[in-house]
């Protein structure tokens, strides 16, 4: 967070999925997941 003060910009990317049916996580998804990145969020 403290990073962020007064930052104008970033070069991330943010992508949203709405989907009428659940979706199934794939072994290659799950080998390619950030352990703790949604606390890197706080």
């Amino acid at each position: 967070y403290e990073g962020s003060i007064g930052k104008e910009r970033t070069e991330e990317l943010a992508v949203m999925v709405d989907t009428f049916r659940p979706l199934k996580v794939t072994q290659q998804a799950l080998d390619l997941e950030l352990e703790g990145y949604h606390q890197s969020w706080l």
